[in-house]
């Protein structure tokens, strides 16, 4: 009898659950063949390591390529990983020696922590190279200088961290030379086209120059070429000296100390950007007396000059003067901050409490928060990291220093770029002392009144004079710096102080009066600041947001792009809460310009660290 389909299928399922059983067990069990394969893209520095594995994936944990310096290299050594699977792999690692030999092995590791390895093969890194630099004749000899130049052709593998000249009476000039007399000329920037003025040179002396670009991992000079100076002695001259220096002009004046010959021509030399300028750069040749005006210049400008003077031996040069025109440096009252590498701002006490003593501590990074509503308020801490050292004046900005000011800009408004057209000053009755007389076109303060800080100042005019001096309104984080005297610390011996500069309110502000006094009439703080708190209210850089740094287009974001921050309160207020050294105001920089504002001044800022 026929059995049916259904039937034989029932008889076979027993024998085929018996061979399944059997094939997952092997599968379970089974392990991968691994490969290693050669390496490839193999620099200095950098490989791509290869592997291949076939079968055992469901057991297999991970795999890679192990590597070292030991022929018994291993799971235990540097390492690189990727994901189990079956077929070929690769893995790109860092950080290798140069020309050195590495031995490798691909690997697989189960899920039992079985480790299962292919064959040992090698790798040898690459050399790196240097960079490749081309030198130039010398030019311009004379018996004491001359010019150097050279093209860097190739850069090589690793980043230049300084190039220049190094010269010598000596062949065979080098970094490393132990003679005396070898010069290393480093030049300020790392261009492909390099050039340098050799100085000091002896008359009639023999020299050997190389170009050279050094890097982490070596020195690459071009090839040696030599110049001979002029035999004739040049002649000597005097050290450049500052007469005057106005806000546009600067008088400088020098003298021959020995002609050396007969003198066909003397003069200066000038630029802004050459540190050492010579008959290529702005020039003048005089006669009489050995002095010059230098005009058309700016406030702040750095300026190089020299003196130079000719003979039989040609052009030669005094040193270099680096002289900057006049600025505002509040009478010489400048104080230099150097800020911690990371602090924080705001209201460091118990936002619920403003008249709690101010601790440090840790917040939030970056937000300002109300503890008032309105324009006035307390802000939490807010981390700063990385602020770079700045100058900040000793007092206020006068009515004496606004009219000189004034006087000097010969106009009411900003004459140019983004806010031309912006009043300076609000010259309405009770906002400013200052006076305009349309006659003569000059401002003019009471003498009673010229000492004290300058008020009625529009946010324009306030940064106006700034950038004027080649200086800048503070943005929160380095006006509150200065007003805490750049102390930040967790150590209870080191108070911080609610004002700047006491927990008393009366022993360092000008407050809770209707006018402002002459500036340095209180206590100064930590860093021999006046005024940080109370008399008159400063300006600030900053948009009136949540974070201090607030680009404009943030502030557009939030709609405040004309609200600016004033810090340190005002004389006329009365309430002590008003003038913690997290205390913020804002006030809309057009909207006062038909109203009376008594109370706003600024501070002077900028970064003239010598």
């Amino acid at each position: 009898m026929k059995m049916s389909f259904f039937n034989r299928v029932l008889l076979l399922l027993p024998i085929l659950w018996v061979v399944g059983c059997d094939n997952f067990e092997q599968e379970e069990s089974a392990l991968p063949t691994v490969e290693t394969l050669d390496a490839t893209e193999i620099t200095r520095s950098t490989v791509v390591l290869n592997g291949k594995t076939t079968g055992g994936v469901e057991n297999m944990l991970s795999r890679g390529v192990c590597f070292g310096l030991s022929e018994q290299v291993s799971y235990e050594d540097k390492c690189v990983y990727v994901g189990r699977g079956e077929g070929h792999y690769s893995a790109k690692t860092h950080e290798l020696s140069p020309v050195t030999m590495y031995y490798m092995k691909a690997f697989a590791v189960m899920k039992n922590g079985e480790v299962i390895y292919g064959d040992l093969k090698t790798f040898t890194t690459s050399d790196f190279q240097l960079a490749n630099l081309a030198i130039a004749p010398a030019e311009q000899i004379t018996s004491t200088e001359a010019t150097l130049k050279a093209t860097i052709l190739y850069r090589g593998d690793y980043p230049i961290s300084e190039c220049g000249f190094v010269y010598d009476k000596v062949a065979g000039v080098s970094l490393d030379s132990e003679s005396e007399s070898v010069v290393r000329m480093k030049l300020d920037n790392i261009a492909d086209d390099m050039s340098g003025r050799a100085t000091a040179l002896q008359y009639g002396t023999t020299y050997y120059v190389k170009a050279y670009a050094a890097t982490a991992y070596g020195v690459a000079y071009s090839e040696e070429i030599s110049f001979q100076t002029k035999n004739d002695i040049p002649a000597e001259i005097g050290s450049v000296v500052v007469e005057e220096n106005t806000y546009t002009t600067v008088r400088v004046s020098s003298q021959i100390v020995k002609a050396n010959g007969t003198i066909s021509g003397y003069g200066f030399c000038w630029s802004e950007t050459n540190a050492l300028p010579s008959m290529e750069d702005s020039n003048i040749t005089l006669t009489g007396n050995f002095s010059h005006t230098i005009d058309g210049l700016r406030p702040n400008l750095t300026l190089y000059v020299r003196a130079w003077a000719q003979n039989e031996a040609g052009i030669n040069y005094s040193s270099a003067l680096k002289v900057r025109v006049k600025s505002y440096d509040c009478g010489g009252n400048m104080v230099t901050v150097t800020p911690p590498e990371e602090f924080y701002i705001g209201w460091l006490g118990d936002p619920s409490d403003p008249n709690n003593a101010a601790t440090y501590s840790s917040a939030r990074d970056g937000l300002f928060s109300s503890f008032l509503s309105g324009h006035s308020t307390y802000t939490i801490p807010s981390k700063v990291v990385g602020m770079k050292p700045y100058r900040v004046a000793k007092y206020e900005v006068t009515n004496a220093d606004y009219v000189e000011f004034l006087n000097f800009y010969k106009s009411e408004t900003v004459k140019d770029g983004d806010y031309k057209g912006k009043a300076l000053l609000y010259i309405n009755e009770g906002a400013t002392a200052i006076t305009y007389d349309s006659a003569t076109n000059t401002w003019s303060v009471a003498e009673a009144d010229a000492n004290k800080p300058v008020v009625g100042v529009t946010w324009y005019g306030a940064n106006e004079f700034c950038v004027f001096y080649g200086g800048f309104l503070p943005n929160e984080a380095m006006w509150e710096n200065a007003a805490r005297g750049n102390v930040f610390s967790n150590d209870p011996n080191v108070e911080m102080y609610r004002f700047s500069g006491s927990n008393t309110i009366t022993e360092v502000a000008v407050y809770n009066t209707p006018e402002v006094a002459e500036v340095g009439s209180k206590m100064p703080n930590q860093l021999g600041l006046f005024d940080m708190t109370g008399n008159a209210q400063e300006w600030t850089s900053s948009f009136w947001v949540r974070n201090y740094y607030a680009t404009y287009k943030e502030a557009a974001a939030s709609g405040s792009t004309f609200s600016k921050v004033l810090r340190g309160c005002r004389a006329q207020r009365g309430a002590e809460q008003y003038f913690h050294n997290g205390s913020r105001e804002a006030l809309n920089i057009d909207a006062f310009a038909d109203g009376k504002n008594n109370y706003s001044g600024f501070r002077f800022f900028d970064s003239n660290i010598e």
